[in-house]
């Protein structure tokens, strides 16, 4: 089960989005750049992005909802064989875990 509280933690996020690009063998262009939505309920939580000069990544928490959707684009391959990265495989420890 997710972790509601790192989810909805802005400083949380960051960290998680800089050590996972820099696992992963990415440079930072900018960022990470995150900031609060405090939508409807279910819709609250916090939103990032890092600019990357090999393109982006991005991540939508829902602390209500305990879920989170990342988003990792890249211009040269990465990961396994270069399939979808798994969190469980993560490069980088998932603070958002209960």
């Amino acid at each position: 089960m997710a972790n509601a509280r790192a989810l909805d933690d802005e400083i949380e996020v960051a960290e998680f989005l800089k050590k996972l690009v820099a696992a992963l063998g990415m440079r930072v262009r900018a960022g990470p750049l995150c900031g609060r939505e405090r939508g409807a309920p279910g819709k609250n939580g916090i939103s990032g992005a890092v600019i990357l000069y090999e393109s982006h990544a991005a991540i939508h928490t829902y602390s209500q909802l305990r879920a989170a959707f990342l988003d990792i684009f890249s211009c040269v391959p990465f990961g396994a064989a270069n399939r979808p990265l798994r969190i469980n495989e993560s490069p980088v420890n998932w603070p958002f875990q209960s």
